[in-house]
């Protein structure tokens, strides 16, 4: 082999060496740009969501803080905790009828002692059921809380808010209420990919 060609065939590696090595350093480069700009994206985005899961919490926690200081509604179950009058208990529930239908996504209404004991409701059927879920109670008396997602029969998801229903006044807490809503704004949230 002649000099020449040799002087060439080096050259060559040499080129080629190098090139791969210039190709290889571009490659991780640019990897690691798309990689940092694939993440601050994302993080925008989620920034974005987690703000507004926290707005349409905030609204149906306001939402319940509406139902709940409903003044009429607080007398009626003062009235039906100290002497048990049905009457009151019928106020009670079309109280919560009128304001359920003021909101379209709230799908039930209940009143419950500080028992656990319904005791007026949009839904007929739930007086008088008991409900042993004492640190949703515990939780719902310290203030208006989100503390279930769940499957309704029909499939769909729901949540359910609790807050306490305080006399006025005095400040004694006569029992909570809890709402049964669909979580529409909280599903365009999770659904939105953008």
């Amino acid at each position: 082999m002649r000099i020449g060609t040799k002087l060439t065939f080096l050259f060559l590696l040499l080129a080629v060496f190098s090139l791969s090595l210039v190709c290889g350093l571009f490659h991780l480069s640019a990897k690691s740009l798309f990689e940092d700009q694939v993440l601050r994206t994302l993080r925008a985005m989620a920034l974005i969501h987690e703000g507004r899961i926290s707005a349409s919490i905030k609204q149906n926690s306001e939402r319940l803080s509406l139902v709940s200081s409903r003044t009429q509604l607080r007398l009626s179950l003062a009235s039906y905790v100290e002497g048990g009058d049905i009457e009151e208990g019928a106020r009670m529930n079309r109280i919560l009828e009128d304001a359920r239908r003021s909101l379209e996504s709230f799908e039930s209404i209940s009143v419950l002692t500080t028992a656990g004991v319904i005791v007026a409701s949009t839904e007929k059927v739930q007086i008088g059921e008991k409900r042993e879920e004492s640190e949703a109670l515990a939780r719902a008396l310290e203030g208006p809380v989100l503390y279930d997602l769940f499957l309704s029969p029909a499939g769909g998801l729901r949540n359910r808010l609790r807050g306490s229903l305080r006399q006025a006044g005095a400040g004694r807490v006569l029992g909570t209420i809890e709402i049964v809503a669909r979580p529409d704004s909280l599903l365009e949230v999770l659904m939105d990919r953008t």
